[in-house]
């Protein structure tokens, strides 16, 4: 038999010919790929062009992008202020002010063509706090309520409840904003409720005990106290956002996520103290929808003023 390939050279090709960009024609980038034709294309449905994300904490205006094909909408309404303490003599109990609810979270994901060219946007203000109390013998005063936040007519959030007002009993847990994932319940007579996707409660100021019988309380409630122990305020009710101590009076400030477009942090409670001295005030509730936390009772002193609600927030992602 002859051998037909005797005398002859296999040439292989060289790595020019196998490069990418020697395999067609057209434009060549990460996101296409190679058609039967010889032809570099974009998948069906696919761009190239990368997602606009808009932050908005103030309210304003959204203006629809030339070429949108989806737009996610994400909302959170604005936290409840936390509640002050109450100011008391030493026969009398001093219960510390409510942490402020949660704002609410709301998202969608809408076909751009069935939004408006532009739509209003309305971020709802944080809860105002109770002011602390000086006069002798004075319940504390409740925060107020957190604002709605909206997307034009499409979507709303709301906020979260103020903080009840420091009395001779517990205060009262109050409710996070009511939506599609409601936010955190401000502390009360026990810790305040976290929420992942709402904003988390704040916790309540810390309050006496004449008794000494009262335990004391960690989480989002301001730690309570026996009548000789002196306590630290509690954590925020959704993470880390510790209160003021009674010593140092001087609330920390508020753990905010907006730029990880993540609810804010409820506020810690104020720390209570038996001494003739001022109480601690409720930390302020993170940006945004976080609850304030609630100031702590005092003896005979300035009862701690509650923290303020963190403000609603909108962010807009398109897609091209």
């Amino acid at each position: 038999m002859q051998d037909r390939t005797a005398g002859r050279q296999t040439e292989l090709p060289t790595t020019d010919t196998l490069a990418p960009e020697a395999l067609g024609t057209g434009a060549r980038d990460g996101t296409r790929y190679l058609r039967d034709d010889g032809n570099w294309a974009l998948p069906a449905g696919g761009s190239s062009t990368p997602a606009q994300i808009e932050l908005f904490t103030t309210s304003g205006t959204w203006t629809k992008p030339a070429g949108a094909r989806i737009v996610h909408v994400r909302v959170w309404g604005a936290g409840g202020g936390g509640g002050s303490g109450r100011v008391s003599t030493v026969s009398e109990n001093r219960y510390g002010g409510g942490g402020g609810g949660g704002g609410s979270y709301n998202e969608y994901f809408f076909p751009a063509a069935a939004l408006n060219a532009t739509e209003d946007i309305l971020i709802g203000a944080g809860g105002s706090a109770g002011n602390g109390q000086s006069l002798n013998g004075s319940n504390g005063a409740a925060g107020t309520s957190g604002g709605n936040t909206t997307f034009g007519s499409w979507l709303t959030s709301m906020g979260g409840v103020g903080g009840t007002a420091g009395t001779t009993t517990p205060s009262t847990q109050v409710n996070g904003g009511s939506g599609f994932m409601p936010g955190g319940s401000g502390g009360g007579g026990a810790a305040g409720v976290s929420s992942y996707y709402g904003g988390g409660g704040g916790g309540a100021g810390g309050g006496v005990s004449t008794s000494g019988t009262t335990p004391p309380y960690a989480g989002g409630r301001g730690a309570m106290i026996r009548t000789t122990v002196l306590s630290a305020g509690g954590g925020g009710a959704a993470g880390t956002n510790a209160g003021a101590s009674y010593a140092a009076r001087v609330a920390p400030a508020a753990t905010s996520r907006s730029t990880q477009h993540l609810s804010g942090d409820g506020g810690g409670g104020g720390g209570s103290t038996t001494l003739a001295q001022d109480g601690a005030p409720g930390a302020a509730g993170g940006l945004p929808a976080g609850g304030g936390g609630g100031g702590s009772g005092s003896a005979g002193a300035n009862s701690g003023a509650g923290g303020a609600g963190g403000g609603g927030m909108v962010v807009v992602v398109t897609y091209f």
